[in-house]
């Protein structure tokens, strides 16, 4: 048996500590509490249109790939601690010039790291999870600011997916996807957040 392990906890520490939200995270992470409590039925009023539908066999062309290069700091972290079991990304621009903010999840160690643009903001503990955890299909250098929906099916082989647009009223242009594991949202095509989701097998 598979259960959630709190996959909205990283992205309840962005929006309290980093500047410049979108509200296309805040639509991710309705969509995120929605489907993990009823599946793909949506239940959110108001912020999700009702044009969603059901991918299959996307076939994404090209080799995985690694489009994000890892920083020092990144490099330290996965010799120490290895690929986060769950993470979330936010893209967005400040003054002009883009932004990655990151949040690492370690749920065997109860460890959350903290990057912006590849600097280590801070490192705190959490919660250890108490079962196994299954382990996610991505990393998070799979992932860069602002790619289009056929370069992300690609470098992370996402086959099958489900999408959801926002009305226009809440976010011009924005959809939120939906797949094994991992939730993103794009905003006029290109991509502003991904949160892989940690799953906890219990007995």
């Amino acid at each position: 048996m598979t259960s959630w392990k709190d996959p909205n906890k990283s992205a309840r520490y962005m929006f309290r500590h980093w500047p410049a939200w979108l509200v296309l995270a805040t639509g991710c992470a309705l969509a995120v509490t929605a489907i993990g409590a009823v599946g793909l039925v949506l239940t959110t009023r108001g912020a999700l249109s009702h044009s969603a539908r059901l991918v299959n066999g996307a076939a994404p062309q090209g080799p995985e790939r690694s489009p994000h290069p890892l920083g020092e700091d990144h490099a330290l972290a996965l010799r120490d601690h290895g690929v986060p079991q769950a993470f979330t990304l936010l893209f967005y621009e400040e003054v002009g010039a883009p932004v990655r903010a990151e949040t690492w999840t370690y749920y065997r160690e109860g460890l959350e790291i903290d990057f912006v643009d590849g600097e280590l903001q801070r490192e705190r503990a959490i919660n250890a999870a108490s079962g196994e955890i299954v382990p996610a299909p991505y990393r998070p250098d799979q992932f860069a600011a602002f790619m289009s929906l056929p370069e992300l099916l690609a470098s992370a082989q996402i086959n099958d997916y489900f999408v959801m647009p926002l009305e226009e009223e809440l976010v011009a242009g924005g959809e939120i996807y939906y797949a094994d594991e991992i939730m993103f949202g794009m905003k006029d095509g290109r991509l502003r957040y991904v949160q892989v989701l940690a799953l906890e097998a219990q007995e």
